[in-house]
Order: C-alpha cells, then sequence, then structure tokens
C-alpha cells in the first residue's frame, strides 16, 4: 500500500513538472500579452465548480461594464467565430502559430471586419445563428489587434470576458494561469465544511449507516480543525467544502487542488489544470450530488466513484482504502492549494471502532450496475440507460404518483433527482387514449419540487412518447397546442414609426420551446438578433432600409418545437 502510494505521488509530481516545463518558455519570452488593457480580477477562475460542468477557463471583470479593447494575445488567425443566444454568446476562436487557441466569451460586438464576415455569412444562411470555421489565415490577426468588445452575450450573468487557452491537436482546455497570466493572490483557500460517506453496508460513522456532515473552526494562519471527533468503522470516504478568493475580491472561486492523507498515508490527490470537453460532466460525480439538490453546496469528494472518468485525480481505489477495524486515534490531514500555492490545512483526529462486517444489502430485481447498460419496463413506462450513464451501482426504483393536473399519461418517479446521470437516456411513456388524438403534440415533462413543469421533448412512436433525458425524478405528459407569443415593444403609434431606429420584439412559449424565427421587410429576409436572457429579437435598421423610405411592412413568423406558429405583421414608415 505505502509503495504503490509513494509512485502516485512521483508520477503525479513528474507529470505537474512536464506541464509547467512545456510552458515555461512561453512564460519567459511573454509569447501571450494580456486580453484585456484593465487590471486582471477575477468573477470565475479554472476548474470552478458549475452547474454540470467544471468551468473552462478565466471570467475577467470588466468593472460592470461592456465595451472594453478586447485584443488578441498573439500573432494567429482566426479558425473559429460562434454566434448564438445562449451559451458563449458572440465568440471568437483564434489559432496561434505555436498550435494553442485562444478563446474569447460573451463579447459584445467583434471588429468591423470580423462583423462583415459573419453578417455575410448570417444574410446567406438566414439565421442569427451560427458556427463559422474560416479557412486558415483567411483572417488572419496581430498580437495586441483590437478583435472585439467585451460584452454581457449568450448566457452570462454579467458582463465580463470569458478566455480560454485550448491545446489545437487534443483540443483540451488548459489553465490560463500555465501562461504566465497573474492576479494578486495572497489568500488561501477556504474550508468551511467536511462530511463522512460509509463506503459499504456495514461502516459507520458516529454509529450511523448514512452520510454525515461536520462543522470546521478556523484558526491561525488558515489552519482548521474539526469541532468534535468522529468515531469511525469501517470503511468510509471523505469530502469538503472549499472555496478560494484573490486579494480583496470576495468572489468564491474553484479551489485549485487538494489532498487528503490518513496517519501519513496519501490517500487522495487531486489538481485540476487541463480537460477535454467530454469529461466537463463528471463534474456530478466530482461532487456530493446529493447534498448540491438539497442545500446548493457543493462538497468535494476526496474519493472518486468507479463510474468517475475524469482525469485530475491521483487516488487508492475504494476497494483499497483502509479499514478501520480498532479503537485507536487516528489522523487526517487534508491540505487545499490554489493555484498560487496559498495553502489551506486542516487536521483532526478520529476514533475508530470495531468493524463488524455484515451482509451486503440485497441487490434488487431492478440493480442497476454503472459499467453496463440497464432497462426498466412497467405498465405505461420504459426506459433504457446506456453504458457510462451512472457514476455507481444503484437500487433502482419507480413508482406512480399521484399528482393533480391536466396530465395526458401518468405521473411516473423514475428514482430520484438527487442521483446524477451523465449521458443522457431513453424514456418512454404510454399516454392515455383519449390523447391519442393530439399525438403530434405530446411533450414528455418533468416536474420538480415545486409542481413546475419543464419540457424535455419527445416523439410519439409505437404507441409511446421518446425523449432524451439526463437527470431522474417525476415525469409525464403534458400536450403543446398553444402557439408561441410575439409581442413588439417599441412601436410608436402616433408616427407608425419604430422607435430609435430599431424593431425590439418580445417573444416568448408556453412549454416545448420556441424552435424557428424569421423576420422580413416587404417581404425579405432579415437579421433579427436573439438574445436568450432577454427573451427578445431585435432588428437594427441596416443601409438598405434606410434608402427606401416611405410605408413598409414587417413580417415575423416564430414557430415552438411542436409546429404550433404565430405571424405578426406590422406596417411602418420610416
Amino acid at each position: 500500500m505505502m509503495g504503490r502510494t509513494l509512485l502516485f505521488c512521483l508520477l503525479f509530481s513528474l507529470i505537474r513538472c512536464n506541464l509547467y516545463a512545456q510552458n515555461e518558455n512561453l512564460v519567459q519570452s511573454g509569447y501571450f500579452i494580456n486580453p484585456l488593457d484593465i487590471p486582471l480580477r477575477l468573477s470565475g477562475n479554472f476548474g470552478e465548480l458549475r452547474s454540470n460542468h467544471f468551468h473552462s477557463g478565466l471570467d475577467f471583470k470588466t468593472n460592470g461594464k461592456e465595451g472594453y479593447s478586447v485584443k488578441a494575445i498573439a500573432d494567429g488567425y482566426i479558425s473559429r467565430i460562434k454566434v448564438s443566444a445562449y451559451g458563449y454568446g458572440n465568440a471568437l476562436y483564434i489559432t496561434h502559430d505555436n498550435g494553442y487557441v485562444s478563446v474569447y466569451g460573451h463579447l459584445q460586438k467583434f471588429d468591423t471586419v470580423f462583423t462583415k464576415y459573419v453578417r455575410l455569412k448570417q444574410y446567406e444562411l438566414k439565421s442569427f445563428e451560427v458556427d463559422l470555421f474560416p479557412k486558415k489565415n483567411e483572417l488572419k490577426v496581430k498580437q495586441g489587434q483590437i478583435i472585439a468588445l467585451s460584452g454581457n452575450t449568450g448566457g452570462s450573468a454579467g458582463p465580463h470576458l470569458h478566455f480560454e487557452v485550448r491545446d489545437g491537436k487534443t483540443e483540451e482546455i488548459i489553465n490560463p494561469f500555465q501562461f504566465g497570466y497573474k492576479v494578486d493572490d495572497t489568500d488561501a483557500p477556504s474550508i468551511d465544511g467536511i462530511a463522512a460517506y460509509p463506503l459499504d453496508s456495514s461502516s459507520t460513522i458516529n454509529g450511523k449507516k448514512a452520510v454525515q456532515y461536520f462543522g470546521v473552526k478556523k484558526g491561525v494562519k488558515n489552519q482548521y480543525t474539526l469541532t468534535s471527533v468522529p468515531e469511525i468503522s469501517g470503511r468510509v470516504g471523505w469530502s469538503i467544502m472549499s472555496f478560494d478568493t484573490e486579494t480583496d475580491n470576495t468572489n468564491k472561486n474553484g479551489t485549485n487542488s487538494y489532498t487528503l492523507q490518513m496517519d501519513s498515508l496519501l490517500l487522495f490527490s487531486y489538481r485540476i489544470d487541463r480537460f477535454a470537453f467530454d469529461k466537463t460532466r463528471y463534474v456530478n460525480a466530482h461532487i456530493d450530488y446529493s447534498k448540491y439538490q438539497k442545500s446548493n453546496v457543493k462538497y468535494q469528494r476526496c474519493y472518486v466513484l468507479p463510474g468517475n472518468k475524469f482525469n485530475a485525480y491521483q487516488n487508492t481505489p475504494i476497494e483499497q482504502l483502509p479499514v478501520v477495524n480498532d479503537t485507536l486515534m487516528h489522523y487526517i490531514k487534508i491540505e487545499a492549494f490554489d493555484y498560487f500555492k496559498n495553502k489551506s490545512s486542516l487536521e483532526f483526529k478520529i476514533k475508530g471502532n470495531k468493524y463488524l462486517p455484515g451482509k451486503e444489502k440485497p441487490v434488487t430485481d431492478n440493480y442497476f450496475y454503472y459499467n453496463k447498460t440497464n432497462s426498466f419496463k412497467a405498465d405505461g413506462i420504459e426506459i433504457s440507460l446506456p453504458l457510462n450513464c451512472l457514476y455507481d451501482n444503484i437500487n433502482f426504483y419507480y413508482s406512480k404518483k399521484n399528482i393533480k393536473g391536466n396530465f395526458y399519461a401518468d405521473v411516473y418517479q423514475i428514482h430520484n433527482d438527487e442521483t446524477p446521470v451523465h449521458n443522457p437516456y431513453t424514456i418512454s411513456i404510454k399516454p392515455f387514449p383519449e390523447a391519442l388524438k393530439y399525438k403530434d403534440k405530446l411533450v414528455v415533462v418533468s416536474i420538480d419540487k415545486d409542481n413546475k413543469t419543464t419540457s424535455e421533448g419527445g416523439e410519439f412512436n409505437n404507441g409511446f412518447v421518446t425523449a432524451k433525458v439526463k437527470k431522474f425524478g417525476v415525469f409525464t405528459l403534458l400536450i403543446d397546442t398553444v402557439s408561441p407569443n410575439a409581442r413588439i415593444v417599441n412601436f410608436d403609434k402616433s408616427t407608425h414609426s419604430f422607435k430609435n431606429n430599431l424593431i425590439v420584439v418580445k417573444i416568448s412559449d408556453n412549454l416545448s420551446g420556441i424552435k424557428s424565427y424569421s423576420g422580413n421587410i416587404d417581404g425579405v429576409w432579415v437579421l433579427m438578433q436573439h438574445d436568450g436572457k432577454a427573451k427578445t429579437l431585435t432588428y437594427e435598421f441596416d443601409d438598405k432600409l434606410k434608402k427606401t423610405k416611405g410605408e413598409h411592412t414587417f413580417s415575423l413568423v416564430l414557430t415552438d418545437n411542436k409546429g404550433n406558429s404565430i405571424r405578426i405583421d406590422n406596417k411602418f414608415i420610416y
């Protein structure tokens, strides 16, 4: 055990040293410059724990404002331009001569040259949302060139610049700090809580066969301890709640790395310096997902669930973790680090109890394995889970629920929403006979704890409505026969004109969600910019319209995911 753990430590150190060596020349030569001319301060850091993903870059604050100049960090060419109402909003990707790719997200607007390029493609494709891949060197940039203005587009919660550096070959995201970017940071991560988990059916924490959460007390020099001495029997795993801050910055960001030792034996080490996008959802295995669902706090595991394939760990497999089977005192030490080596330590004692192994819980007929495909059928419901859908084995259960509502099928409890799902699985629900006349309008919906319904999509086939979902919970069917809503908000009836040379339309849908929209002036398609947060479509009068003064007709067709449409026509004078 000791030899294998020492080998883990050695390999872990060698890997990190190799990564730093790869980037040392870039740092020394100043290959990359800052993307902003203002001091770099963070509202989010690399690897921070987000909903269903690890944060993939650095979020630089822009003083709560939009419009700061964003610069290319090195020579290269624009290799991708993406425009979306969600996600990164307006985003630019630059491939550099050294093979790395820099990414700039939530931009307010692109530089004039890139704007013209995008606008031409949008009109050609008749689509606001585009994902473009210019040819190599078609759109060259020089280091320090202004490429855009910072903004708040897409899924941004406030003005900032989302910034990434990626490996151009593997497309993995790399912590930009490895390339010499720095922020003023002398603060060590905090350790705000700890939890213990029985890892088999006979292990106990303070006599209980259930997870236990403990308060911590901060001492001097970032030293923490527990407020009690847990009594442990059997094999137990741990997790911590930890945040990191910068100097004079209260944003609670992610902790870069942490380790766990028991009686001076290293059992676990985690450090996030790079990862692939297709691994980011493993954040739900990394955290205590059940606690997060119940309390909206994130405890990070100091052990690895068997179905967790994230690559930031050096760990002792669960089945080889120490079994406490004595009445002695043992010592636990957890150290948490930020990227700049500021450190906090949590040290505490545990008291051992004799371990009395018993029989494992019986496997039910509906036992689901994390490393196999799984399926279930009952009256009116079928589900199918592909391989790698779960992070651990579960005793799956379901039931019918008695929830009032105008539903078009029985209401089903599919396991519980405190168990995470990695890959989408298939759920098929049989509608009531009287609902078959609406078969093309039927939608699978989930129902939360407040009885709020959310569309999960779905299509009718072979007597069932089938959808792909990425969560357990409560599901049933509704129908969507209601058209979306569109309302022009800036038309001046007294002058029969639009204010500020803009057409602004507020849009919404009651259930299945808006699928498409198309705006026209005098029968000619025009670009409507979609703001997902504000739920608006906006057309800014262009030069072509300005040259044709007089009476015009604006038309908009809005369609939802079940084919329900609305059309509005509005005559105006320009």
